[in-house]
């Protein structure tokens, strides 16, 4: 490489902006949410939902198909079972915040 390439290089590289490429963004202020805000039963509620039902959901699937392509029914039907007391969980927790939020009225 010579003198003359690098400045060469260099004209290159300050002739091109690369913010140029694309649409002008403004900036955007997010509020941050923090969890001291929310309610403690909700959050509770909430976050024990979103786990039991991300285990039903991964724990049905997975036991119906080691059933169905391993012949497995031992452990498949394990996973069915955990997946579907998860779910159960999952139903127990909506059905208790939205009798708590009634006042006692659902049974």
């Amino acid at each position: 490489m010579t003198a003359g390439d690098d400045a060469d290089a260099d004209s290159h590289s300050q002739e091109f902006d690369h913010r140029s490429l694309g649409p002008e963004t403004s900036s955007v202020d997010v509020p941050t949410v923090d969890d001291a805000d929310a309610d403690k039963v909700l959050l509770r509620t909430f976050w024990g939902s979103v786990l039991s039902l991300n285990v039903a959901m991964t724990a049905v699937p997975l036991g119906l198909l080691l059933v169905y392509f391993r012949g497995d029914w031992e452990l498949g039907g394990l996973a069915v079972a955990v997946g579907c007391v998860a779910a159960a969980a999952t139903v127990r927790f909506y059905r208790r915040f939205r009798a708590d939020r009634r006042g006692g009225d659902d049974p």
